[in-house]
């Protein structure tokens, strides 16, 4: 699918560490919604936000100038370097293998960035692939691993980075109801609280993560559980 809106990235010069921003922030509002991370130690930042996909790219820059006037702490004190329109998709290729060539990583899926899933994506790809690969090219595992890689990371992809992904960003970019965010903040300063359920908060981004194909007894095992369903 394609998102509805077009998302602007913009790379800006800007003290926001000055403003208690971390390396990555996501902003939650129903305006205002970005994401912001830093990109160098020179005050190089990515802020990213959406607007209505009927407006016209022509005058795209005038609008970035008034949304980070509104956005920013004090409004002001911005050096805009660099800016890109895209539009931003959920999709997988249908295989990650024909014959000889393999995809991972943006070549095999697609997803909006919040949270950084695709990186991640694409990194546990390569996990896999970088396994599997060189044991088929040595000889010392069958061509039919490849195919696992293929099944088992698209499926992560569809099944756990992209629902993940998606429910990110509809929650920076696609909400207007305060409860909503009024439930998800309550949430959060409650994980704060809890080391365990913020250790299990940050292992839920590694769910997507399949690990070695080498071994087709995981395929079994998932087998066994859908029959038995």
């Amino acid at each position: 699918m394609t998102w509805p809106e077009r998302f602007v990235a913009t790379n800006i010069r800007y003290d926001f560490r000055r403003h208690g921003f971390r390396d990555a922030n996501m902003i939650l509002d129903p305006k205002h919604g970005a994401v912001v991370a830093r990109l160098d130690k020179n005050d190089l930042w990515r802020c990213t936000f959406s607007e209505d996909e009927s407006l016209p790219l022509e005058t795209v820059e005038e609008r970035i100038g008034v949304f980070l006037e509104e956005f920013l702490p004090d409004g002001s004190g911005f050096e805009l370097v660099h800016y890109g329109p895209y539009r931003m998709h959920q999709r997988a290729a249908s295989t990650l293998r024909v014959g000889r060539v393999l995809l991972a990583g943006d070549a095999a899926h697609s997803t909006n960035p919040t949270g950084g899933l695709g990186l991640t994506s694409g990194l546990f790809d390569i996990e896999t692939l970088g396994e599997a690969l060189p044991a088929v090219i040595a000889g010392e595992a069958p061509e039919d691993v490849l195919d696992r890689y293929s099944a088992r990371r698209r499926a992560a992809f569809l099944d756990i980075a992209s629902p993940m992904a998606s429910e990110l960003k509809g929650l920076v970019f696609g909400t207007t109801d305060d409860k909503v965010f009024d439930a998800f903040f309550a949430d959060m300063r409650t994980v704060a609280e809890d080391t365990e359920r913020m250790r299990a908060q940050f292992l839920a981004f590694g769910q997507s993560r399949t690990g070695s194909v080498l071994d087709s007894s995981a395929d079994q095992a998932r087998a066994e559980v859908s029959d038995g369903q």
